[in-house]
């Protein structure tokens, strides 16, 4: 597990210095037990924030975390899941010229 797995510092990583405009939260496959927060809803990135900063396994062996999307001005986030480890990617929010990949860009 890393030390650094935890959504909202990826997030807050990830954007730099863009702000979040909003977050929608599903629901967790974890095994371990969390409080839910309103799944499915649109929230601000201070009222989505508290439900998403905990400690997880980025390991192999599934997402041990919530799925989220984020919005920037610029980009979409989401939980990305590749052959169990985990990680954040995102992909541009409007149509720009780029070269795509399977998945979005790592934003580690």
């Amino acid at each position: 597990m890393s030390d650094e797995a935890n959504l909202v510092k990826w997030l807050e990583k990830a954007v730099g210095d863009e702000m979040i405009e909003g977050v929608v939260i599903g629901e967790s496959r974890s095994y371990e037990k969390r409080s839910e927060p309103p799944l499915g809803r649109l929230l601000t990135w201070a009222d989505a924030k508290p439900h998403l900063d905990y400690q997880f396994d980025d390991g192999f062996g599934g997402a041990d975390c919530h799925p989220i999307t984020a919005w920037t001005a610029t980009r979409v986030f989401f939980v990305h899941e590749y052959d169990g480890a985990t990680s954040i990617a995102w992909v541009p929010r409007h149509p720009v010229e780029h070269v795509p990949t399977y998945s979005g860009w790592d934003a580690a």
